[in-house]
């Protein structure tokens, strides 16, 4: 449940009409949460070891091995949405945060600065690399992409002090 006071925020409605509202304005945004989940998005894409797009159908059979990269603040939902679906053979994901990790399923946490990128944005975007170059004409690469990826995956060709100084006087604009 998205709402752990729901039914205290429906019952503080002084009158019938107003709890009702009430409960269908929670339901809405429930429903509306729920949509836009990274894990939720992704996992609407699969039906069985296929990858259902908008004009194509993937079968993920037809490759010798799966990897998976993902950088950006949704990406541990969206990669623990593609290991509960198809079988990874390795990958990682970049994220802002630690307190995830989906390692059980061969793909690795990594994590790196946001929204200015630093030191772990450029060791975590070559361990990234590792695994990309590691994948044959006869394998499959995931690549997941969410908010905030260009601070995470970043290999800058200017010095990191310059991209910080700059990126940070974008945020500031």
């Amino acid at each position: 449940m998205l709402f752990n006071n729901r039914e205290k925020i429906i019952e503080n409605g002084k009158t019938p009409k107003l709890k009702e509202v009430r409960r269908d304005i929670l339901d809405i945004l429930t429903s509306a949460i729920k949509a836009v989940d990274p894990y939720n998005a992704v996992k609407s894409r699969f039906d069985g070891k296929k990858i259902l797009l908008d004009s194509k159908i993937i079968d993920t059979s037809d490759f010798k091995e799966i990897f998976l990269i993902g950088f950006g603040k949704a990406s541990f939902g969206m990669a623990k949405a593609v290991c509960d679906s198809v079988k990874i053979k390795a990958g990682a994901i970049i994220s802002n945060t630690s307190h995830q990790s989906i390692e059980k399923y061969c793909v690795k946490t990594l994590i790196g600065g946001h929204p200015i990128p630093n030191e772990n944005s450029i060791d975590s975007t070559e361990k990234i690399l590792k695994i990309v170059k590691k994948c044959g004409k006869d394998d499959l690469l995931i690549v997941l992409i969410s908010g905030g990826g260009s601070a995470l995956l970043c290999k800058p060709r200017v010095n990191l002090q310059d991209l910080q100084i700059t990126t940070d006087l974008l945020l500031k604009s």
